[in-house]
């Protein structure tokens, strides 16, 4: 088992074509996942839910944010608490964001978006 991780050095990919722009790094543990993303200028997630729980960090630029309706712009230093089975969405503003991600990792990994639902074997 690794234990060390440097995100410079991973390999970036897409965190979910379908639902996001998000795109970046992540380490799996047995119970949860952990990711340093980023979003360009303009792009984010479409409303979704997913049954695990989400926090996220915002390091670098300013975002809109809507969790289960409630909307803000957040920037630096403030954290996002997704609730399992909420609607949500986080769009880039005026400038790259960077966010760190935390999901728990359920058995099976369920995401809906416009009434369609997505099953994987990993968050």
């Amino acid at each position: 088992m690794k234990y060390f991780y440097d995100f410079d050095s991973m390999e970036k990919f897409k965190f979910g074509p379908d639902v996001t722009s998000s795109f970046g790094s992540k380490v799996h543990g047995k119970k949860m996942v952990f990711g340093m993303a980023e979003k360009k200028p303009g792009t984010g997630s479409k409303p979704h839910r997913h049954n695990a729980e989400q926090f996220n960090y915002m390091m670098k630029g300013r975002a809109r944010a809507v969790v289960g309706g409630e909307e803000k712009i957040i920037g630096p230093g403030e954290v996002v608490y997704i609730p399992a089975d909420v609607v949500h969405s986080i769009v880039a503003l005026d400038e790259d964001v960077v966010f760190l991600t935390v999901k728990e990792v359920p058995e099976a990994f369920e995401v809906v978006v416009e009434g369609e639902i997505e099953t994987t074997d990993r968050a």
